[in-house]
C-alpha cells in the first residue's frame, strides 16, 4: 500500500484493517481466488511489520480508502421560550415600584432598585449555572 513509507515499522490493527479490507475488494473483484484470499487474510492479520502487509498486496492494485462519513454534530438542544425573556417581567416591577414609590413620596427613593439588583444577579445566575 501507498501510506507504508517505512517496510520495518510494527504494524497496528488499522494498518491490518485496510489490507484486509483491499484484499476483499480485491477477491470481490475476482483478482484472487478464494484459497489465495483465506491465505492472504490469515498473513494480513498475522503480520508484524509494514512490509509484511505491503508484501500480501504488491501485486495487486490496491484500491483507495475511502474517507469514512463524518458524523454530524447532535442538533443543539430547543431553547424554552419561557426562559430566554425572564428578565422582562423583574425590569416592569423594578419600573413600577419605583415610579410607584416615586409619586407617592415626591422624590425618588434607591430601595425598588435594590430588589430588581438582586432579582437580575439571581436570574443571571440561574442561566449560567443551569440551576433550577
Amino acid at each position: 500500500m501507498e501510506d507504508f513509507q517505512d517496510n520495518g515499522l510494527r504494524a497496528s490493527d488499522e494498518d491490518r484493517e485496510k489490507v484486509a479490507e483491499a484484499l476483499r475488494e480485491n477477491y470481490a473483484q475476482g483478482r484472487l481466488t478464494l484459497e489465495e484470499f483465506d491465505e492472504r487474510s490469515t498473513s494480513a492479520y498475522a503480520a508484524k511489520t509494514l512490509g509484511d502487509l505491503r508484501a500480501l498486496t504488491n501485486d495487486l492494485p490496491v484500491p483507495a480508502v475511502r474517507p469514512q462519513p463524518v458524523p454530524e454534530a447532535p442538533p443543539p438542544p430547543p431553547r424554552n421560550p419561557n426562559q430566554q425573556m425572564w428578565w422582562v417581567p423583574i425590569v416592569a416591577l423594578a419600573v413600577v415600584g419605583v415610579a410607584v414609590v416615586s409619586l407617592t413620596s415626591g422624590h425618588v427613593h434607591i430601595w425598588p432598585l435594590w430588589i430588581f439588583v438582586f432579582l437580575v444577579f439571581r436570574g443571571f445566575g440561574r442561566g449560567r449555572h443551569n440551576r433550577p
